[in-house]
C-alpha cells in the first residue's frame, strides 16, 4: 500500500484515542497501481466525483464530524477533486485539515498550470491547518500565498506495534533491501548498477512491478543477477520481515515526500543508504544513521554500501540508532497525540 492508504490503516486499527472516531472517504485516483501507469477514463472519474462528494455529504449531514482531515497526494488530477471536498466543508463550515502527502518542494508551483496553483490556493485559504511533511514542503506552500502561520510538519507515522526487529539469519552475504515500486523515479537503476558492481553481496528487491516499457526492461535486466532476489509484491507485514532479514537499506529515489519504507526501516534497526529528497534528509541522520548520496551517484552508493558490508559492527551501530530515533519520532502513540493537539486546537 501507498503512505495515505497505509496511515489510513494504522489509524483505524490503532484508533485516534477514547475521545475520537473517524469515518473514511475513499478519494484515490483510480486506474494503475503507480502514479506512471495511470490511464483514468475521465467520464468514470467524474461518476465518482460525485459519489466522492455525496458520500461525504452524508458523513457531513449524520456524522456532524468537528473536523475534516484530507490527505492530498498532491496530483495534478487529483487537486481539483480535494478542491471540491474543501468547498464543500466550508459550505457546513467544518474545520478543514490538508495533509499534504507528498513532495511540495520550493519552486515547484513554477511547474503547474494555472488552473492548478488556483486549486491549490484555494485549498490553503480554505483549511484551517496545513501539515507539510519537511520543512521544504512547508517553505513550498509558503510560496504560493501566505500560509506560513497556519502551516507545520508534522511526520508520518509507523505501526511500531507491528514492526519486527532486525532477524538474525544464516545468510553470509551482506544484503541490501529495497522497498517499493519498481520504477525507473524510484532509482533500481542505480541500485541495478550497484548490485552489477558488488556481485558478492546480496540484494532484495521487495515491490510491485508495473508494466511501464523502461521499468520491464530494467526489472528483465535485474533477473539475470545471481546476487539479486525480486520478492514482487507482499503484504505488509511479509514485506517487514524480509526486510528485517537485511542488513541495510538502499533507497535512491528521486522524490519522495515522507517515505514510509524509509522510517519502517530505521525502526527495524538497518542503517540507511538513501537520497536527500523530500523528508529523508531529516529522517537519516548522518552519519550517526547512514549516509545520503545523490539518486544518480553510483560511486557514492557502492563506496557506502562497501563501507557497511565490510564493516559489521559500524553496520549494527547504524542500525541501532536508527531504531531508537525511529521509535521515538516516528512511533504511533508518539505522533498521534501531536495530530490530536492539532484536531482539539480546532474545535
Amino acid at each position: 500500500m501507498g503512505g495515505i492508504a497505509t496511515w489510513t490503516k494504522i489509524i483505524h486499527t490503532r484508533g485516534l484515542g477514547e475521545q475520537w472516531h473517524s469515518t473514511v472517504v475513499d478519494t484515490r485516483m483510480r486506474g494503475g497501481k503507480t502514479v506512471a501507469d495511470q490511464n483514468i477514463r475521465i467520464a468514470s472519474e467524474a461518476t465518482r466525483t460525485i459519489l466522492i462528494l455525496l458520500g461525504l455529504l452524508r458523513i457531513l449531514l449524520f456524522n456532524r464530524p468537528t473536523v475534516v482531515h484530507l490527505n492530498s497526494s498532491l496530483s495534478e488530477r487529483g487537486v481539483f477533486r480535494d478542491a471540491l471536498v474543501a468547498a464543500v466543508t466550508r459550505v457546513f463550515r467544518v474545520p478543514l485539515v490538508t495533509n499534504l502527502n507528498g513532495n511540495f518542494l520550493p519552486g515547484k508551483h513554477l511547474a503547474l498550470s494555472g488552473k492548478t496553483r488556483a486549486a491549490y490556493r484555494y485549498i490553503f485559504r480554505r483549511s484551517q491547518q496545513i501539515i507539510a511533511l519537511s520543512a521544504d514542503g512547508k517553505q513550498g506552500v509558503h510560496e504560493l500565498g501566505n500560509y506560513s502561520q497556519k502551516t507545520i510538519v508534522l511526520p508520518l507515522f509507523v505501526d511500531d506495534s507491528a514492526i519486527p526487529k532486525k532477524i538474525d539469519t544464516n545468510e553470509t552475504r551482506f544484503t541490501i533491501g529495497y522497498l517499493g515500486t519498481l520504477i525507473e523515479t524510484k532509482g533500481i537503476l542505480t541500485i541495478y548498477e550497484a548490485a552489477t558492481r558488488l556481485p558478492e553481496l546480496k540484494f532484495v528487491l521487495i515491490g510491485d512491478r508495473p508494466a511501464t516499457s523502461n521499468s520491464v526492461k530494467i526489472i528483465e535486466r535485474f533477473s539475470k543477477l545471481p546476487n539479486v532476489t525480486l520478492t514482487g509484491p507482499l503484504i505488509q507485514e511479509k514485506a517487514h520481515e524480509e526486510l528485517a532479514k537485511c542488513d541495510a537499506l538502499m533507497f535512491p529515489s528521486h522524490s519522495e515526500g515522507f517515505p514510509l519504507a524509509v522510517a519502517e526501516s530505521m525502526a527495524i534497526g538497518l542503517p540507511v543508504i538513501a537520497s536527500p529528497v523530500g523528508a529523508i534528509p531529516e529522517m537519516v541522520d548522518t552519519p550517526q544513521g547512514g549516509y545520503l548520496i545523490a539518486p544518480k551517484d553510483v560511486d557514492g552508493y557502492v563506496k557506502s554500501i562497501i563501507a557497511l558490508s565490510t564493516d559489521p559492527t559500524l553496520a549494527r551501530e547504524l542500525g541501532s540508532y536508527n531504531e531508537n530515533k525511529a521509535r521515538d519520532s516516528y512511533a504511533y502513540e508518539n505522533v498521534i497525540t501531536r495530530w490530536r493537539d492539532v484536531y482539539t486546537s480546532l474545535i
